[in-house]
């Protein structure tokens, strides 16, 4: 079985990747704002994901008994709704105050472009695994 932490540097390396794709596509084509968008929610996305991950590595020491953490990381923990929540806010917020820079539409595809690539991975998997 894969561990999470291998999952999360491969979304990691995928990431990078399509940061720097966001970056070149905003350098040269002629519609700057939609790539920044792309790249505002796909940033707010994997921040979002690194949020869950951390927090279910949390849980995953905690019920490991091997918790030496302190109550800050455990409030951490519990507060990731929150946190990504707001991420998304503050995203959606930056699009809104600056439409004629960010496009909010490419926003809110990036926000999600990280749950599609969690659900083509888990199809490829699914079917090596056949």
């Amino acid at each position: 079985m894969i561990s999470f932490r291998s999952k999360m540097k491969q979304y990691t390396v995928i990431f990078l990747m399509a940061m720097v794709g966001f970056a070149v596509c905003y350098l040269v084509t002629p519609v700057p704002e939609i790539f920044l968008g792309l790249s505002l929610g796909f940033l707010v996305s994997y921040l979002n994901l690194l949020t869950i991950f951390q927090k279910t590595s949390l849980i995953g020491r905690i019920t490991d008994k091997s918790f030496q953490g302190g109550q800050l990381q455990v409030l951490f923990a519990g507060l990731t709704y929150l946190i990504r929540i707001s991420l998304i806010i503050l995203a959606l917020y930056i699009a809104l105050q600056f439409p004629d820079e960010v496009n909010l539409y490419s926003v809110i595809a990036g926000i999600s472009l990280i749950y599609v690539i969690i659900f083509v991975d888990t199809l490829t998997q699914s079917g090596r695994k056949r």
